[in-house]
């Protein structure tokens, strides 16, 4: 099945902001003074500390990727249905023209997270 402009648009959103977090992460590692944006300075150095050879920080890298894609597709699975959360509610996406987004997104994500 073939996704809509608006649902090929929301995951597209999905990976420039898993993108944008793991570039966060990845330049803390290097940097640990460009993370201004993180409550958490002292573990940015310590994970530097850690991280000192290019391999090290490639490791790093793809597991926060890993976990950010992860994080996203449970967040998709429960927009879908497929959580606990189901049992009490269910929610629905419609974009600004009133049509709601499948229910089964977290099945299209793989194909954009990697």
């Amino acid at each position: 099945m073939e996704l809509t402009s608006s649902e090929d648009a929301f995951l597209s959103a999905l990976v420039v902001a898993k993108e944008s977090w793991l570039r966060y992460a990845v330049e803390a590692v290097a940097n640990p003074s460009s993370a201004k944006w993180s409550d958490a300075h002292a573990a940015w150095v310590s994970l530097s500390e850690c991280a000192q050879r290019e391999d090290d920080r490639a490791a790093f890298r793809a597991i926060v990727n890993h976990l950010l894609s992860g994080l996203v597709h449970s967040m998709l699975v429960t927009l879908d249905g497929g959580s606990v959360l189901s049992e009490t509610t269910t929610l629905t996406i419609q974009d600004a023209e009133g049509v709601t987004l499948k229910s089964f997104l977290h099945e299209y994500w793989p194909d954009y997270s990697d």
